[in-house]
């Protein structure tokens, strides 16, 4: 027997979950020992009972059997597979008491120094929160940092397409199998950020996703992260959840505030006020409250060779000096124009060899 394949036949017996398994790990030091165990030893384990004790042993064979088929299925289905204890398990969520003691990924996992940051929100996100949350990841990727979320609609989504299109590693964590994508309409991001990151579950291929497993699947968001930020939140909701989890695993956790007013963002104010969550009104704020510092800013010394820029021209080159690369959208909002203005302002730019345009409307300093 695989010592891999029979830790992934006890992550399938029921009423075995990852606390309950850890403790018979280091009871009988690996899988294999545990299935070798009589009854009466299983029964004295700390969290295992005579009625745990006789459901493993009774489904044993079968676990066996649906582990070993699905470890047949990993090169087929072009997916892989990671247990607890192997050298490539992230360690950061490997010290959570809760972890999975799998993971099935495309991709590939996040790399053990990794800085990742959980981006996490609503599903019926704002405009205002789904900007927040563009130039919250735009920044961070000048951090050497990866996003990490849960491909959901709303903020997640929003995360994760913001970091394909700044060249953002980003994770998925998904709710179910891989053979559904949830939902549909985000397969090509899907697809997309297993070229420089990955997707990441615990439940099995043909696994259909169920709404009783997000919230397991938001433990797995928290813990691969060293810090999780809070975009847009009403008072409850899976996001929160993630929220609490990250706070209760001892990381790092951040909150955007908003009008007090209003209803959509009371889960942020709510985390603050209950001292569960920092409060940060951008990306720099984040990286200075986890000390990071700057990897490969870009800075132009060029315009300074242009004595001659206007105002508005030598504006957007302050922005684009300091944040390198931006979305329009959040020039915009920077500068304070129209959209006409700006389109302006960037053409008499580029003409200068002071900037390029990038695909996903990016502009970047030259």
């Amino acid at each position: 027997m695989e010592e891999r394949t029979a830790i992934l036949a006890l992550s399938f017996i029921e009423d075995i979950g990852p606390i309950t398994a850890r403790s018979l790990l280091r009871q009988y030091g690996s899988a294999c020992s545990v299935f070798e165990q009589r009854l009466a030893d299983l029964e004295k384990v700390e969290g295992i009972g005579a009625v745990r004790a006789k459901r493993l042993l009774k489904d044993r064979k079968q676990a066996m059997q649906a582990a070993t088929a699905q470890i047949q299925l990993l090169e087929k289905q072009q997916q892989k597979l990671v247990v607890l204890g192997e050298a490539a398990f992230p360690q950061k969520l490997e010290q959570c008491a809760d972890a999975p003691m799998h993971l099935f990924y495309r991709g590939q996992l996040p790399p053990q120094n990794k800085r990742l940051v959980a981006v996490v929100g609503t599903r019926m996100a704002s405009d205002y929160g789904k900007q927040l949350c563009r130039e919250l990841v735009e920044c961070l990727g000048h951090y050497d940092v990866g996003i990490v979320s849960g491909l959901a609609k709303g903020i997640d989504i929003v995360a994760h397409k913001t970091a394909l299109q700044c060249g953002i590693p980003t994770w998925a964590v998904v709710a179910g199998g891989f053979s559904t994508v949830y939902p549909a309409a985000h397969k090509e991001s899907f697809i997309a950020m297993q070229e420089k990151g990955g997707v990441l579950t615990e439940y099995p291929f043909h696994f259909v996703p169920d709404k009783r497993n997000f919230p397991a699947r938001n433990r797995i968001v928290a813990g691969l992260c060293d810090a999780t930020v809070m975009v847009e939140s009403k008072e409850s909701g899976g996001a929160m959840i993630t929220a609490y989890l990250a706070s209760d695993y001892n990381r790092d956790v951040f909150s955007f505030p908003a009008n007090v007013k209003q209803d959509s963002f009371k889960g942020n104010h709510k985390l603050i006020k209950k001292q569960r969550a920092n409060l940060i009104e951008d990306g720099e704020d984040l990286a200075l409250l986890m000390g990071w510092t700057v990897k490969n800013k870009v800075r132009t010394a060029q315009a300074s060779l242009f004595p001659m820029l206007s105002e508005e021209e030598r504006k957007v080159m302050d922005c684009l000096t300091e944040q390198g690369v931006m979305g329009l959208d959040s020039l915009l909002i920077k500068c304070g124009w129209p959209f006409s203005k700006l389109a302006a302002v960037l053409l008499q730019l580029e003409f200068k060899g002071l900037l390029r345009q990038k695909p996903g409307q990016l502009v970047e300093a030259c």
